[in-house]
């Protein structure tokens, strides 16, 4: 069942919410997990939650425990081009405010750190591209057409980004602003 996306990678499956029990000595008379996953296109939701439908299924039976489970939120994997136009865009546009950061050594080493703890590239001068397997609203635009749309996701952060204090610098807030505005004009003209 091993599946990979050439630009996606892997399926990314996170148990991010435990809750259970009351005392250290006692099984808990109930328990809840949330899970996060990240789909490919080779290994779409749908079998995904006919995999869990039928380990349940057989758990149950083989049980007295009785799991169930709901689906919140059914996010589909999407691939853009390769050879994106809006890309290539983003990265003339973006090139000089990268170009014109005033990192200190300390942030470029925090932030190449961050960068190779999730397998991405760095670069202090350049934008530089890459596929995640990741959830993002374009899936909801995209439902049509997940595979080869010119579709980027691409804005200001850094590595507190799903964490509590989620924050950005102003400069960074303010660059962004001007960078979407030229990009906007520029790619809907």
């Amino acid at each position: 069942m091993a599946s990979k996306n050439e630009v996606l990678g892997d399926t990314v499956f996170n148990i991010d919410v435990i809750k259970g029990g009351n005392q250290i000595n006692a099984i808990p008379a109930s328990a809840q997990a949330q899970i996060n996953m990240r789909t490919i296109p080779e290994f779409p939701n749908d079998k995904l939650e006919e995999l869990f439908k039928k380990v349940i299924a057989e758990y149950n039976h083989q049980t007295d425990a009785q799991i169930d489970y709901s689906v919140t939120m059914n996010t589909i994997p999407i691939t853009g081009k390769k050879d994106s136009s809006l890309v290539k865009l983003i990265q003339k546009i973006g090139q000089p405010y990268v170009q014109n950061q005033k990192m200190s050594d300390d942030e470029i080493k925090a932030a190449k750190k961050s960068a190779e703890l999730m397998g991405m590239k760095f670069s202090t001068d350049e934008i530089l591209t890459m596929g995640m397997s990741a959830g993002t609203d374009g899936s909801k635009f995209l439902i049509d057409q997940p595979e080869g749309f010119d579709y980027a996701m691409f804005g200001p952060g850094n590595d507190t980004m799903h964490k509590d204090n989620e924050s950005l610098s102003k400069p960074m807030y303010f660059n962004f602003i001007e960078i979407f505005k030229q990009l906007f004009a520029e790619y809907l003209s």
